[in-house]
């Protein structure tokens, strides 16, 4: 008889143990969703702070890279041409790079800003 209570005793250890490894695991995934949730939401506001710079015309022809990045944030993301210059991208955190309002900025290879577009696209329903 006492073989058995060791026995089961092992294995409610054992699901304890496992049960507390489930939770952790669920905790660091919910910190890690808000984590994504704030990253979003910051992309966001950067699209929404660099679209007004734009509409407003403070962003504009001349300024370089790095005043850019100091005055409205970071790109979503942003791409080497073969001019030497670059193309960055602004999308809301929501949005996609395939449809929907994107900002495109240009620079030529002084890393001075050339223009500015703002692009809408709609889905692609096929």
């Amino acid at each position: 008889m006492r073989k058995i209570n060791l026995s089961i005793l092992a294995l409610v250890l054992s699901a304890n143990l496992s049960w507390a490894a489930g939770l952790d695991n669920l905790i660091q995934a919910s910190k890690n969703m808000e984590e994504g949730q704030k990253a979003l939401a910051e992309e966001t506001r950067v699209f929404s702070v660099v679209k007004a710079g734009v509409l407003s015309g403070t962003v504009k022809p001349g300024l370089a890279e790095n005043e850019i990045i100091s005055l409205y944030g970071s790109p979503s993301t942003f791409m080497d041409q073969d001019d030497g210059g670059a193309k960055w991208i602004y999308k809301p955190g929501y949005g996609d790079y395939f449809s929907g309002t994107k900002i495109y900025l240009f620079f030529g290879a002084d890393k001075k800003l050339t223009e500015a577009r703002i692009v809408t696209q709609k889905k692609d329903n096929k």
